[in-house]
C-alpha cells in the first residue's frame, strides 16, 4: 500500500508564512496531543485514580495549548511542513453567491429573466459569464463572498 502524501494548504491558508513561534506551539500542541495519547492507553489497560488525574491534567493543557495555537496563527501567521506532515493552518473556505438586486440592476433583462428564480442561480449565472453574455466586471459587482474559517492542526 502506497503512502498518501500529507496535504498541501498553500491555496487555502490565511497567512501561510511559517513563523517559528507558530511551529514552536504547534510542537507544544502535538506533543500534548502525544501524550494524552499514551496515557488514554495506559487508561485503557488499568484504570487506577492516579492516571486519570493525569489524563484530566494533560487534556486541560491540550485545551489551552490549542485555544493559544490558534491565537498564535492569528497574530504570526499558518505553519505547514509537508514532508513532516505538521501543519498549523487557519484555511479560509470561500463561498460565492450574487445579490439579486444587483444583477437585476446591472445584468440585461432578458438574461436576468433566465438566471434569477428566488435566488440566483449560480450554474446559469456564471454559464451566462462563460458565454461572454455577462461582463467579468459586471459579475464581479454582483458577487457576494462570503469567507469561512476552520483551524487544522496535526
Amino acid at each position: 500500500m502506497a503512502n498518501k502524501p500529507n496535504p498541501d494548504y498553500t491555496k487555502s491558508a490565511v497567512k501561510l508564512c511559517n513563523p517559528a513561534e507558530t511551529r514552536e506551539q504547534l510542537v507544544k500542541v502535538l506533543e500534548l496531543r502525544r501524550q494524552q495519547d499514551e496515557i488514554q492507553e495506559k487508561i485503557m489497560a488499568s484504570v487506577p485514580a492516579e492516571l486519570r488525574a493525569q489524563m484530566n491534567d494533560v487534556s486541560n493543557q491540550l485545551i489551552e495549548a490549542q485555544q493559544l495555537l490558534k491565537l498564535v496563527i492569528d497574530k504570526y501567521g499558518s505553519y505547514q511542513d509537508c514532508k513532516l506532515g505538521m501543519y498549523a493552518v487557519c484555511q479560509r473556505k470561500e463561498y460565492v453567491s450574487y445579490d439579486i438586486r444587483r444583477v437585476k440592476d446591472l445584468v440585461p433583462r432578458d438574461i436576468v429573466s433566465e438566471v434569477v428564480d428566488e435566488v440566483i442561480n449560480k450554474e446559469r449565472f456564471e454559464a451566462q459569464i462563460t458565454l461572454g453574455k455577462i461582463s467579468n466586471e459586471t459579475a464581479t459587482a454582483c458577487k457576494v463572498i462570503e469567507n469561512k474559517y476552520a483551524y487544522i492542526t496535526k
